[in-house]
């Protein structure tokens, strides 16, 4: 793990402790002179002093020169006897977590000492330690303080930078927590207004259409014997095309305000179930199916309804997907094919609930409308979600056949925020 040393109380802590290890180093340099070397007082304190605040400059600069500070340690304690560099190796080694790296210059510390000392006495000819053992034990104890407290600071800064890892890796993964719920969320709501607003705005599309044939083709002005169809009610059939139109756009941006006020709630609260629970308790169901054909029926789409039984009684989630999979495939029915023959059947089985679409070859004078390409894809993932069967694909004679079963007889225990 690596230590963050550039909060400021974090370096003023080591800066403090270095300056004290120094400190007491330089005050045991006056200290009868132990070492190879004979520097005069006070010309070996200064000397000492400058080249282990040079070192530990350096060094701190520097992180990955410490096994140089250590090697410089233990020639300025053969050289001269002194211990504030080796005080400082210690410390910075300790403190940095170089266990074997600290426990083998605290060693090779003790060695050179005893050599040294030996070295004075029987080479050099001058005065050793009347004590050696008792010496080199007192040194050895000597070395402990900068270790103990070296390795406890290191200990707290570890201890600190794991806490601060483990809160900082805690925050990202509840701000991806947060960005999955939101994105889920938008995902939803983009969902419901391509469900909603696709399919009033294709009915529009369609009605614009029937008004537009019938003043290009002039039956209004034409008297009334010699219309056809439709074409008989002139200019009041028109103006109910009209009309049409404009309540279907009227709800049309009703539903929009709805569906975007909802996306404001959730994003001011900053709270994705409420925004879903709102959804969720305007999404329609089966009970809007009558509107749904006297609607598409108004657009020129010859719908017909196939029932084998009342679908009251079906569980929530399956009513609102059952209903949803018919007005998507009618949706698509006026999008690619235009007003043709289209047939919705309802069937209620022993063991669940089938609902199918089925419309004839699309109309040859038919423009194709622009779609998302991700509606029966969507319808797939819904369906499933409630453990029933989705199939759709086109028929040889040009025809199109959506269909959908879910199980009610056995439960299927799906969230309501996964489901929508």
């Amino acid at each position: 793990m690596i230590i963050d040393d550039r909060h400021p109380l974090r370096r003023a802590g080591v800066a403090v402790t270095l300056l004290i290890l120094l400190a007491i180093g330089v005050a045991g340099s006056i200290l009868p002179e132990r070492g190879l070397l004979h520097l005069p007082s006070p010309v070996g304190q200064i000397a000492t002093a400058t080249v282990s605040v040079a070192v530990i400059i350096t060094v701190t600069v520097r992180q990955r020169w410490l096994p140089l500070l250590m090697a410089a340690a233990i020639a300025e304690l053969l050289l001269t006897g002194r211990p504030p560099l080796m005080f400082v190796a210690i410390y910075l080694g300790s403190l940095r977590g170089r266990r074997l790296l600290t426990l083998c210059t605290a060693g090779l510390a003790v060695i050179a000492a005893a050599v040294t000392d030996l070295l004075r006495r029987t080479v050099l000819g001058q005065e050793g330690s009347s004590d050696p053992l008792g010496w080199l034990s007192s040194f050895g104890i000597y070395l402990l303080m900068p270790a103990v407290v070296g390795s406890w600071q290191g200990a707290h800064r570890r201890l600190v930078a794991g806490l601060d890892e483990r809160a900082e890796l805690a925050e990202r993964e509840q701000q991806l927590r947060a960005d999955r719920a939101r994105a889920e969320e938008r995902a939803r709501i983009a969902e419901e207004m391509h469900d909603v607003v696709a399919h009033q705005v294709s009915l529009m599309v369609l009605y614009a259409g029937a008004v537009g044939s019938r003043l290009s083709a002039g039956s209004v002005d034409r008297p009334v014997e010699q219309r056809q169809g439709s074409d008989r009610l002139g200019t009041a059939g028109v103006l109910d095309q009209v009309e049409l139109i404009r309540t279907t756009g009227r709800s049309t941006l009703r539903q929009l305000r709805e569906v975007l006020g909802v996306l404001r709630r959730s994003g001011a609260e900053d709270d994705g179930d409420s925004g879903a629970s709102d959804i969720d308790q305007s999404q329609p169901g089966l009970a809007e199916l009558d509107a749904l054909v006297r609607s598409s029926r108004a657009a020129g789409l010859e719908l017909s309804v196939d029932r084998t039984d009342d679908p009251d009684g079906l569980p929530t989630l399956i009513d609102q997907a059952a209903f949803r999979v018919i007005r998507e495939a009618v949706t698509n029915v006026i999008k690619h094919a235009g007003p043709v023959a289209t047939r919705i059947g309802l069937l209620r089985r022993s063991d669940g609930f089938e609902v199918s679409v089925r419309n004839g070859p699309p109309a040859p004078d038919h423009d194709r409308l622009p779609g998302s390409g991700t509606g029966l894809v969507s319808l797939r993932h819904r369906v499933e979600l409630l453990g029933g069967s989705f199939d759709a694909g086109p028929r040889p004679d040009g025809g199109f056949d959506v269909r959908a079963a879910f199980p009610v007889a056995q439960q299927h225990p799906v969230s309501q925020e996964l489901v929508s």
